[in-house]
């Protein structure tokens, strides 16, 4: 070995024999085949009369086990550190209910409850989950309780917890179980929480402000079925009585297209009622007729005021 190792080496022995008695020791060795860890348990040999007459030393090469232990640690601490830096309340809980860890940000979502967090699935601390009805959530039906009794992940539970103080927040829950990946088994339930209060405050202003819209349409629809409806009752009041006149009475706008004939204009010049409607006046009196009345047609769409006879 080099002088640094075998120095290393022989304090361990002289320890031993200074004692007397069995000690086990980690030591890095140099080898052909680099660096290896050696869990070393050495010690005395001794003689017929009990004297200490040698050291004796039996190794196990530890150099992938500290390795692999060394990847976990490190490991463990990039995720732990992620989930330390998370806004979102993470929480690991047995399979028998009870809350094994939490992150920092927990404490925060659920104030009041103390850190470290303590409890169950059914209440950290003081706070209880609620159910729809608004009443405690019994345990086995909060999300992390139905990942053990399914098996299955609950992703965006959304439900209300009141705490110490009656104070209710509304969380949105994800709950993921975690298996043995050699026989399947359940070894925790990961549940990640993140507080929507003010979401859903904003949702339930929101729907507010569409119900008080929805029923203001709701009013107008309603005021305008009712206006149409007297219109209606107007337009058939107003022609049931223009029918009834002995004269003729039609209805031209500035395009000369006829928007209204009594049945007098219309038995007149043989026509039905909604083939008038929207006709030019050329078509429904014909070329010379036509010619001689639009001059007079032209000098009342002008405004002026004109009465005449005719053959």
């Amino acid at each position: 070995f080099t002088p640094e190792v075998a120095a290393r080496l022989r304090e361990n022995d002289r320890q031993v024999l200074q004692s007397g008695r069995n000690q086990t020791f980690e030591e890095l060795l140099s080898t052909p085949m680099g660096p290896r860890i050696e869990l070393c348990v050495k010690g005395p040999l001794r003689g017929e009369r009990d004297e200490i007459v040698g050291l004796f030393g039996i190794g196990r090469d530890m150099t992938t086990q500290r390795r692999a232990e060394q990847a976990l640690r490190e490991s463990e601490a990039h995720y732990r550190s992620v989930v330390t830096v998370l806004d979102d309340a993470i929480l690991v809980f047995a399979p028998d209910g009870k809350l094994i860890t939490s992150n920092p940000a927990a404490a925060g979502i659920l104030p009041g409850a103390g850190q470290p967090l303590q409890g169950d699935w059914g209440g950290i601390g003081e706070w209880s989950p609620l159910g729809p009805d608004g009443q405690v959530l019994p345990p086995d039906q909060t999300p992390p309780a139905r990942v053990v009794a399914t098996g299955q992940a609950q992703r965006n539970v959304e439900l209300q917890a009141i705490g110490p103080d009656r104070q209710v927040r509304w969380l949105s829950i994800n709950a993921q179980p975690v298996n043995d990946p050699s026989d399947g088994h359940l070894l925790a339930v990961v549940m990640s929480m993140s507080d929507i209060t003010q979401r859903r405050a904003l949702f339930d202003e929101i729907e507010s402000h569409r119900h008080h819209l929805q029923d203001l349409v709701d009013a107008r629809t309603q005021a305008l079925q009712l206006a149409n409806s007297q219109l209606a009752e107007a337009e058939h009041f107003v022609r049931t009585i223009a029918d009834n006149l002995p004269g003729r009475i039609a209805y031209w706008d500035r395009d000369l297209r006829c928007r209204f004939a009594n049945r007098g204009y219309c038995e007149w010049f043989r026509l039905q009622p909604e083939t008038v409607v929207g006709t030019h006046a050329r078509e429904v009196a014909g070329e010379a007729y036509f010619d001689q009345v639009l001059p007079r047609l032209m000098a009342a769409l002008g405004g002026e005021y004109v009465i005449f006879e005719r053959e």
